[in-house]
């Protein structure tokens, strides 16, 4: 199962669409080639699907909230710069998973490990906070 990037609905993995809200669950050819041509509208779209995957993976690593949010939004700097690397939409959920990972664990070299976790309690988690809609 999957996570829908709008309603956050639970979604079979070999689903398209979500079947709760009708957003698509991929990243299509198309919309990855509008991104990769400089398309503002298509890169937005590629933010709203993958932001809070990205979110969450850098919160596993680095729990200050302020610091994830400020990694984050390095993380789609350097897609959006770095786009022209790939040529498969196929691809791009795993290349930006790559970016994110990495830029958490520059934040902690670069901040030599004071990077704290968010205090966790048994059988809880930390809140999140959901990426905000981006639009050009």
């Amino acid at each position: 199962m999957k996570k829908c990037y709008c309603c956050g609905a639970r979604v079979p993995d070999e689903a398209r669409f979500c079947p709760y809200c009708g957003k698509p669950m991929e990243i299509t050819q198309e919309l990855f080639d509008r991104a990769c041509a400089g398309d503002g509208d298509a890169f937005a779209e590629l933010y709203n699907r993958t932001c809070n995957a990205v979110y969450s993976r850098i919160r596993e690593i680095i729990g200050n909230q302020s610091a994830v949010e400020d990694l984050t939004q390095e993380t789609y700097t350097q897609a959006y710069l770095h786009m022209g690397q790939l040529q498969s939409a196929a691809a791009f959920p795993g290349w930006l998973m790559t970016i994110a990972r990495n830029q958490a664990s520059t934040g902690i070299k670069r901040t030599g490990g004071k990077l704290s976790k968010w205090p966790m309690t048994a059988g809880r988690t930390p809140m999140t906070k959901p990426c905000p809609p981006r639009t050009t």
